[in-house]
């Protein structure tokens, strides 16, 4: 009995997130990897590579302290139709806006080993976010029907402490400390029928991340991030009410590249595990019989102290379509894959501060034909990120 409800408090907190396809994919936190497509492990930029890539914080000259903030919106819509009836399904999600991270790195040099240079850094990030509001409509026989409002704040925020060693400013190993702070999901919930419901959910996990960099040349630079496994809690409240669950969250793996054809232009590449079928809940996979995915994500950009910057990203997401044969129906082990294209710029305001900002925009469509049944999804999501930095 206690694991049947510990499976429908997961169903009801994924149905929560709902709105964000792999509500387990964590943030870059940084406006210039969005802008470059999310690639992040090589594209993060100053003290923001704490929470990407602690190696690089070998490679800094100056102090840094950076924010960052982030403004979502988007849409998703669902029909199905037959023969007689067309069921609409319509989530508008406004504008919403949210200070995502807050990072300070330092450099330590060594008079006597010129070759050796240590970089450390603190910093304060949502690594799952669950911030946004929806609205939801359903229109059936030619009737609208306002089904409820929602209102979602927090999500998974830790505290990052790392550093980052380099050797003859050529290769580089880092590694950082996550866990937990303020930590928590509120969520309210209000029907057309006026009954208002509220919930929280406080997460909490540790776990640690490796990286290396080596600049094989001028033109070339190649790096490695490893985020271990770990077990994230979710301790739910609401209706006079508290249980908790614990799920398995898999490691992620990612490779990156850089290239510097000129002194103007920078390309990147990157490629992430998602391992979808290692989730974990009392033996159970919220996500079902399910292949790994992955996450493929490109950038460019062009100039220096003001920069232009854009991308591309496909990626591995946990929806199915669902197939039909004569005997029973079920779900496709191929998650879907949502395309996304980035813009962005960067300014060097002074000698001490820099402005970076960012746009993204990403999509999933699919048709599917089930029995007599025609069914069509649609997804848009548009993001905005700023982020200011202070280099002393």
């Amino acid at each position: 009995m206690k694991k049947l409800v510990i499976l429908i408090l997961v169903l009801s907190f994924s149905a929560i997130s709902a709105q964000i396809l792999n509500f387990y994919e964590p943030e870059t936190n940084d406006t210039r990897s969005e802008a470059l497509g999310r690639t992040s492990i090589l594209s993060s930029s100053k003290a923001n590579f704490l929470f990407n890539n602690t190696s690089q914080l070998g490679f800094m000259k100056k102090k840094s302290i950076q924010v960052n903030c982030r403004a979502n919106l988007g849409t998703y819509n669902r029909t199905v139709e037959d023969e007689n009836d067309i069921y609409e399904d319509e989530n508008d999600y406004p504008l919403h806006i949210k200070l995502n991270g807050i990072s300070f790195a330092f450099p330590i040099t060594y008079p006597n080993r010129k070759d050796l240079q240590i970089g450390l850094g603190i910093g304060y990030r949502t690594y799952y976010d669950f911030g946004y509001k929806r609205e939801c409509e359903s229109e059936y026989d030619d009737e609208t029907y306002t089904l409820d409002t929602l209102d979602s704040s927090g999500g998974f925020n830790i505290i990052v402490l790392g550093g980052g060693i380099s050797y003859e400013q050529r290769i580089a190993g880092g590694i950082s400390l996550s866990f937990p702070f303020s930590s928590s999901v509120e969520t309210e919930e209000e029907y057309d029928d006026g009954e208002f419901y509220k919930s929280d959910f406080d997460l909490s996990g540790y776990f640690f991340t490796l990286s290396g960099s080596y600049k094989i040349n001028d033109l070339i630079t190649i790096a490695a991030r490893l985020r271990t496994g770990y077990e994230l809690e979710h301790e739910y409240s609401g209706n006079g009410t508290t249980q908790g669950y614990n799920m398995e969250i898999p490691y992620e793996l990612g490779f990156a590249t850089e290239l510097r054809p000129n002194g103007n232009v920078s390309l990147f590449a990157e490629y992430l595990t998602r391992n979808f079928d290692d989730y974990e809940v009392f033996n159970y996979n919220p996500n079902g019989i399910t292949d790994k995915g992955y996450s493929f994500r490109t950038g460019f950009e062009i100039g220096n102290e003001s920069a232009f910057r854009g991308g591309f990203f496909m990626q591995s997401v946990p929806i199915y379509k669902k197939k039909y044969d004569d005997e029973f129906l079920e779900h496709d082990k191929n998650p879907l894959t949502e395309y996304g294209l980035t813009l962005g710029a960067g300014a060097k305001l002074n000698n001490f501060f820099t402005l970076d900002i960012a746009a993204a925009y990403s999509f999933l469509n699919y048709d599917d034909k089930v029995s007599e049944s025609n069914y069509s999804y649609e997804y848009s999501k548009f993001k905005i990120g700023c982020s200011l930095a202070y280099q002393f």
